[in-house]
């Protein structure tokens, strides 16, 4: 167990300011209260997927983040992100898209912006993305999503409005067209 906090301490040592390294790792190993136990199992989500990246790539990304007051921001603000989470499932995609991030696959905008949309949805109504795959376009008369998890998804960020099907003579109901947009794309590929 003391080797999951040391790599948890080893893993923020370097984006958090130092005093503050002892008040967060002092959270972790004793949580006094409902929301630190929860912080808790996000903080762990989190970095069950970090694991994936090497130290290399993690020193290379700090490397390239010359300035130690941004490298401190973005851990200010990356904490933030894991704590809005109200599923720890969505820390599990919030660390993906952060190894994108890390990557140079995802740029630091959309990688705050898609982690802030994720955290603003219903985790299962995210899989419904999934649907897109094959298609170019699902319609809310269409049985292969669910129309209101297209509207959510559509209200989250992740897929665009595309008009109205008036249906057709074969009793086929229409609806709202809806497609992935570039947000979705990259949800549904970490899925």
């Amino acid at each position: 167990m003391n080797g999951k906090f040391n790599k948890i301490e080893r893993f923020f040592e370097g984006i958090l300011p130092d005093g503050n390294i002892a008040t967060f790792m002092k959270i972790i190993k004793f949580p006094s209260t409902v929301s630190d136990f929860l912080f808790e199992i996000k903080i762990k989500r989190f970095l069950s997927e970090i694991d994936r990246i090497t130290q290399g790539e993690k020193d290379k990304f700090k490397e390239k983040i010359k300035n130690k007051n941004d490298l401190k921001y973005l851990g200010f603000k990356l904490l933030n992100i894991i704590n809005d989470s109200d599923d720890e499932n969505k820390c599990v995609l919030i660390s993906r898209l952060f190894i994108l991030f890390i990557e140079e696959k995802l740029n630091e905008r959309d990688f705050f912006r898609i982690s802030y949309l994720i955290n603003r949805s219903y985790y299962k109504d995210l899989f419904a993305l999934k649907s897109f795959s094959n298609q170019d376009t699902i319609s809310t008369g269409d049985s292969i999503a669910d129309k209101d998890v297209l509207e959510s998804l559509f209200s989250y960020g992740f897929i665009e409005n595309r008009g109205i099907d008036g249906g057709n003579s074969n009793l086929n109901s229409g609806g709202t067209i809806y497609s992935i947009n570039r947000y979705g794309i990259i949800v549904r590929d970490i899925l």
